[in-house]
């Protein structure tokens, strides 16, 4: 045997004593129930909660006054008689009222609020769509635009005089600016009304 082919044998013969041996082989070249499990990737958990730095829950009513307050602005032009005061008598007008306040701090976060309106009909109410008392309306108005609205009535018949209440939840945008505005259609007399909210306020 010469040299060379003798040097290449003893190559050989060596990676295979080693390989026998036990020796670790890198990883590129291990197969893969050999190649240890990669480390699981971390998992986001819920995020911890905050708490809000000046809760605020406050209440406004009316009346009194017993005079309507209401915002020009927030409202449609008046093409409709307008009812002055809170327990009007006189059928065929609109009632508009709105609420203003001073926040907490001059940064404020409205989460949510509720408006509870008591109320009677001036007129019997037949029906839903009965030219009386019965298609009576609620809505809900910022800066010229109708946020929300719903029927004031929901069972008939009804007697003129009875007394009713409803509560209407109101989202942030109708809080915005802090003020809501509310307008009753139009053979209804508002007796009162009651703002709650909650917000969160922090002070810069």
């Amino acid at each position: 045997m010469n040299s060379s082919l003798r040097l290449v044998f003893v190559v050989v013969v060596a990676l295979l004593a080693l390989t026998s041996a036990g020796i670790a082989q890198p990883p590129s070249v291990q197969p893969e129930s050999a190649r240890p499990a990669a480390a699981p990737l971390p998992v986001d958990g819920p995020r911890p909660t905050v708490a809000c730095p000046i809760p605020w829950v406050f209440t406004l009513t009316a009346p009194p006054p017993t005079a309507a307050t209401p915002l020009a602005s927030d409202f449609p032009a008046a093409t409709v008689t307008l009812e002055p005061s809170f327990g009007g008598v006189t059928p065929d007008r609109h009632f508009r009222h709105t609420f203003r306040w001073k926040p907490a701090t001059d940064c404020c976060q409205y989460i949510s609020g509720t408006l509870t309106l008591t109320y009677k009909p001036l007129q019997p109410g037949q029906s839903a769509t009965s030219p009386d008392a019965g298609n009576d309306s609620w809505s809900i108005w910022k800066n010229g635009t109708a946020l929300g609205s719903g029927a004031l009535y929901s069972t008939f018949p009804f007697p003129a005089g009875a007394t009713f209440t409803k509560t209407i939840p109101l989202t942030p945008a109708m809080l915005a600016g802090s003020k809501a505005s509310i307008d009753v259609q139009d053979d209804t007399s508002l007796t009162s009304a009651k703002l709650q909210i909650t917000a969160c306020c922090v002070r810069r």
